[in-house]
């Protein structure tokens, strides 16, 4: 059963909205007012939607003292979308894509063509109209991209469209931290305050995370003496445990010599840092390769708590493994 539309006259306009029987026609005129109406005696007819109209048109003139042909444009006008590219580096494990037609995300090998391959990037969308660019790269800690990004915006012209963001973060982190840029670009494509969003997304990151190897280039050097020690005394394979935290350093955490006991210590202390943010967390991903079993157990169990809350599971498509090696179990939140 469909609601037919309930339908004023002029003479009820004017007086709910305090405007003459002459300025609602001349809005009429001049095509302010695109669903009004009229009867079989050809009396005007006005809907919700006119009032609604005609209460902006007056707010318009009032706090911005605007023409009536300008209003018009700014009331009627088609809106274009926003057109908005996220550049980020081989060392992002992304969910999955939840951006808009309008958006895009691009991502690039690392290799000894860097800066090259950036420039290329960025001039393509900039050829291609795109208003806005985020170059969100991994953490100094982890590689150098983000100087490197910074040459290369440099050599182009309008390069005020690029904004380089160094993540602190690498891996799933590093993905989360775009999935929440996504997220903020989607509700606002004209985001002001990116500096405020940024800082505050860095301080919300964490990631911990088992390394079943220790062919990775990031090693912190006051805790190698530790993972030297065990090396020399235990005959089985050492698996160390590392985090990103909050400050967005990557730290030693312990070395644990069985996969059981540390997938154990992954799952607590994830756990115990999300009791520490008052249980409360806007997105988590699990990242694995070979630990399938036990990234779907963290997740599932994840998912029952927070129902409401995103928890992706993603398969390592080895584009991290430049810095940890594999095989590997990871958790990040924020």
């Amino acid at each position: 059963m469909t609601t037919e539309k309930k339908l004023y006259k002029i003479g009820h306009l004017a007086k709910t909205l305090g405007v003459t029987h002459r300025t609602i026609r001349y809005y009429d005129q001049l095509g302010l007012l695109p669903h009004m109406k009229r009867s079989s005696g050809g009396v005007r007819l006005f809907d919700d939607e006119d009032i609604k109209i005609i209460k902006q048109i007056r707010q318009l003139q009032k706090e911005d003292y605007l023409p009536l042909e300008v209003i018009k444009e700014k009331l009627f006008e088609k809106k274009e979308d926003t057109l908005i590219a996220i550049i980020t580096d081989s060392g992002a494990i992304l969910p999955e894509n939840k951006l808009k037609k309008n958006q895009v995300i691009s991502i690039f090998q690392l290799d000894s063509e860097i800066k090259k391959e950036l420039i290329s990037q960025y001039k393509m969308y900039l050829d291609k109209g795109y208003q806005k660019i985020y170059s969100i790269h991994t953490g100094p800690a982890y590689s150098n991209i983000t100087t490197i990004a910074k040459e290369a915006i440099s050599t182009l012209r309008h390069n005020n469209t690029i904004e380089i963001i160094n993540s602190n973060s690498v891996g799933s982190s590093l993905g989360l931290f775009i999935s929440q840029i996504q997220t903020s670009i989607e509700n606002n494509p004209n985001i002001t305050n990116s500096d405020l969003l940024i800082n505050k997304l860095k301080k919300l990151t964490y990631q911990i995370g088992l390394f079943k190897s220790l062919d990775f280039m990031i090693t912190p050097k006051k805790e190698m003496h530790l993972i030297e020690n065990l090396i020399k005394e235990s005959t089985s394979q050492i698996i160390p445990i590392f985090n990103i935290s909050s400050e967005n350093s990557l730290s030693f955490q312990s070395i644990k010599l069985s996969s059981t006991e540390a997938v154990q210590e992954v799952k607590e202390t994830l756990l115990e840092e999300i009791e520490s943010r008052g249980k409360y967390i806007s997105e988590c991903m699990i990242t694995y390769s070979f630990f399938y079993t036990e990234a779907k157990e963290i997740a599932n169990e994840l998912r029952k708590v927070y129902p409401n809350t995103p928890i992706h599971l993603v398969e390592d498509n080895s584009k991290a493994s430049f810095c940890f090696g594999q095989p590997m179990l990871a958790a990040a939140i924020i």
